[in-house]
C-alpha cells in the first residue's frame, strides 16, 4: 500500500495541484484484487459502530441494551449529505474528463416525443448511444464525446448536452442564428429531435459549464444509473495524473506562491476523514 498527499493533474488547459493535509492510501492492483475476492466471499466488512454516551442512548422495548436512535432531522441531514457527496464526486469526475481532452463542439440533443419516449432515461441512453456509435463507424472513426442528461422544466423529459472532438466527418448546417458572437449549427444526421452545435473556444471553461447540468434533482432520480457517459477513447483525469508523497506538504504551496504560479486556490475541509484539501490552479 502506497501513500500520497499531492496529486498533480496535467490538463490540456493548465495544471491543477491537490494538496492533502493527511496522506491518502493507494492500493496496488494486487491488493485491489485480493480485496475484491474477499468481498465476493464474505461481503463488505462492517464499519465499526460509533461510540455514544449514556445520554445519547435510548431504552427500546425488547432490545437487549439501550440503542442510539437518530431523529428524523438527523436522518434527513445524513441522506442530504450522502446525496451531496455523490453529486460532488460525479461533478469532479466529469470536469476531470472534460479538462483532460480538447473539444471541438458543444452540442444539445432533444427528443421528439413521437419518436422517442424522453421520459424513459434508458430509452434516451440507447437512442443516443446508437447514434454516436453509427456516427463513429460511418463518418468519424476517431470521434470523442461526452453526454450529460438534463431534465426539462416539466421535471419529466430528458434532453442531452455534450462535447465532441475529432469529428471532421460530421456534417454541419449553419442555422442562421448567432448567440454571444458564436455561430449556431445544426446536425442534420440527428433525426430524433431538435439539436444545436457551437464551436468550443476554451475546453477548461466548457468543462465547468457542462458540469452545471449535474444537478441534485437529476442525481437523485438517476440513483444507481450513469449520470453521464463518454466514448472509450476519451482521456480520463487519472491518465494525466501524478501522485507524490512529500512530508512537508505545505512547502509545495509556498513554492508555488513564491514563484507567482498560482492563478486560483481554494481550501476545503472533509469532515468525514478530518482532511483539508487545497485545490490550486497554475
Amino acid at each position: 500500500m502506497d501513500l500520497y498527499n499531492i496529486r498533480i493533474y496535467y490538463y490540456e488547459t493548465g495544471t491543477q495541484y491537490r494538496v492533502y493535509s493527511r496522506p491518502v492510501a493507494r492500493l496496488s492492483e494486487d491488493e485491489k484484487e485480493k480485496r475484491k475476492q474477499y468481498i465476493e466471499l464474505h461481503g463488505k466488512p462492517e464499519r465499526k459502530p460509533k461510540l455514544h454516551t449514556a445520554e445519547e442512548l435510548t431504552e427500546v422495548p425488547f432490545a437487549e441494551r439501550p440503542v442510539f436512535l437518530r431523529t428524523f432531522e438527523e436522518a434527513e441531514a445524513e441522506a442530504e449529505r450522502s446525496l451531496q457527496v455523490s453529486l460532488n464526486r460525479t461533478k469532479q469526475n466529469l470536469i476531470g474528463i472534460c479538462r483532460a481532452n480538447q473539444w471541438d463542439y458543444f452540442i444539445t440533443f432533444t427528443f421528439n416525443p413521437r419518436l422517442v419516449d424522453s421520459k424513459n432515461y434508458e430509452e434516451v441512453c440507447i437512442k443516443a448511444g446508437q447514434y454516436m456509435n453509427n456516427l463513429r463507424k460511418r463518418h468519424c472513426p476517431d470521434m470523442k464525446y461526452v453526454l450529460v442528461p438534463e431534465l426539462h422544466k416539466d421535471g419529466e423529459k430528458y434532453h442531452l448536452h455534450g462535447l465532441m472532438a475529432n469529428c471532421d466527418g460530421l456534417q454541419l448546417r449553419v442555422s442562421g442564428k448567432v448567440k454571444n458572437g458564436r455561430v449556431i449549427y445544426n446536425i442534420p444526421s440527428w433525426k430524433y429531435g431538435w439539436n444545436t452545435a457551437t464551436e468550443v473556444t476554451h475546453s477548461g471553461k466548457v468543462a465547468n459549464y457542462i458540469s452545471k447540468y449535474i444537478t441534485k434533482d437529476v442525481n437523485g432520480l438517476l440513483h444507481g444509473k450513469r449520470r453521464f457517459w463518454c466514448s472509450q477513447n476519451t482521456i480520463h483525469a487519472k491518465d494525466v495524473c501524478d501522485e507524490l508523497f512529500i512530508p512537508d506538504y505545505m512547502s509545495v504551496i509556498h513554492h508555488l506562491s513564491e514563484n507567482n504560479a498560482i492563478n486560483f486556490i481554494k481550501k476545503t475541509h472533509i469532515t468525514q476523514c478530518s482532511r483539508d484539501i487545497w485545490y490550486i490552479e497554475t
